[in-house]
């Protein structure tokens, strides 16, 4: 009888345990408290500088015959007076090299003039002399001879290079004789680029040329041409950004 008693008083606690179970809400999960997302911080706009970025300078090296030491300063000094001239419209931006209106707005176009060199350091013992070209300026080789000239100095055309963009002046050919020309100058391997153009005014093939890495002298250009029945009569280095 005992035994009987203690079974039915187990029954009787498990089944109010699990009333009490079935009326006792379970927990809900805790929600997991999920933190804002935040905004990505917002990166500072990059700010564009209302006037252009000055543009780099072209620095050129020639090897020369009769600069002494007597005639050194002469010689800066005449290389440091070269300017060079233009015609502008400021409003436009047009810059020519002779006078006249604005093929724009028609207006007068303003005399302007920009100093070849921004550094001119000669050196008597080793023969050389180092050129900072001024980015705004268009120096011509013929001109950078005569001023040497003045004081019988003269460029080692085996020695000269010609870097970067330049644009070589070819006398004594028509325009039928451009393909012969840029194919002479292309298949000599001299330069990345070579694209001609004939002036009908000056009669002169323009020829725009751009270096690599190993850039060519002055003679094995004049070489190339001569080959084509050309003769190379100047070099231009035109202003940094502008069209050689």
């Amino acid at each position: 009888m005992k035994a009987t008693h203690t079974l039915r008083s187990l029954i009787v606690l498990t089944l109010m345990g699990t009333l009490a179970g079935a009326q006792t809400p379970a927990k809900k999960p805790e929600d997991k408290k999920q933190e804002p997302a935040h905004a990505p911080k917002e990166q500072p706009k990059e700010v564009k500088e209302a006037t252009a970025k000055p543009e780099p300078s072209r620095e050129l090296s020639l090897t020369v015959s009769g600069l002494t030491k007597d005639n050194l300063s002469k010689v800066k000094d005449s290389l440091t007076g070269m300017a060079s001239h233009s015609f502008n419209c400021d409003a436009c931006k047009v810059e020519q090299a002779t006078a006249g209106n604005c093929p724009k707005c028609q207006a007068p176009l303003k005399a302007t003039q920009h100093t070849m060199f921004k550094a001119v350091t000669p050196s008597a013992d080793t023969g050389m002399i180092a050129l900072t070209l001024d980015p705004a300026a268009t120096v011509r080789l013929s001109e950078v001879e005569s001023a040497l000239g003045k004081n019988s100095v003269k460029i080692d055309p085996a020695k000269m290079t010609l870097p970067g963009r330049s644009r070589l002046v070819v006398q004594g050919v028509t325009a039928d004789a451009a393909p012969a020309i840029e194919k002479a100058l292309t298949d000599a391997k001299l330069f990345d680029e070579v694209k001609t153009k004939f002036d009908s005014t000056t009669n002169e093939l323009l020829v725009m040329v751009r270096a690599g890495a190993s850039a060519p002298t002055r003679a094995k250009v004049s070489a190339a041409i001569e080959a084509a029945k050309g003769k190379l009569s100047d070099v231009v280095w035109a202003a940094m950004g502008a069209k050689a």
